[in-house]
C-alpha cells in the first residue's frame, strides 16, 4: 500500500511539473518551488500508515486532484499545508481512540 501512496505522490509532483512549468524550468528548480522537501515529510509521516481504510488515503488523492486541477505551485502549497494539518488533527484522534480502547 505505501508504494502506492509514494506512486500517487510522486505522480502528482511530475504532473504539476508538467502543467505548471513545462519544460522552460529545470525539474530541481520546480521541485523547490512546489516543495520536495514537503513531499519528504509527507512520505516518511506516512510509511507506517498501511491500512487500505486509513484516511490518509483519501487526503492524498485529494491533495493530488487540487495539485492537478489547478496545475500552480502556490495552490500545491496551500493543499499540501492543509494536508499536514489535517493529517496530524487525525492522528490526535487516532490516538485519542486508540487510549480509550486499550483501558
Amino acid at each position: 500500500m505505501t508504494d502506492g501512496l509514494v506512486h500517487c505522490l510522486q505522480d502528482c509532483l511530475n504532473k504539476t511539473v508538467e502543467v505548471t512549468f513545462k519544460d522552460s524550468i529545470d525539474k530541481d528548480v520546480c521541485g523547490q518551488l512546489i516543495g520536495f522537501d514537503g513531499c519528504n515529510i509527507l512520505l516518511s509521516s506516512i510509511k507506517d500508515s498501511t491500512h487500505p481504510s486509513d484516511p490518509i488515503l483519501i487526503d492524498l488523492e485529494y491533495v493530488c486532484m487540487v495539485t492537478v486541477h489547478n496545475g500552480d505551485a502556490q495552490s500545491y502549497g496551500k493543499a499540501f499545508e492543509n494536508f499536514r494539518l489535517e493529517y496530524a488533527k487525525k492522528q490526535k484522534r487516532l490516538k485519542a481512540t486508540e487510549g480509550t480502547e486499550t483501558t
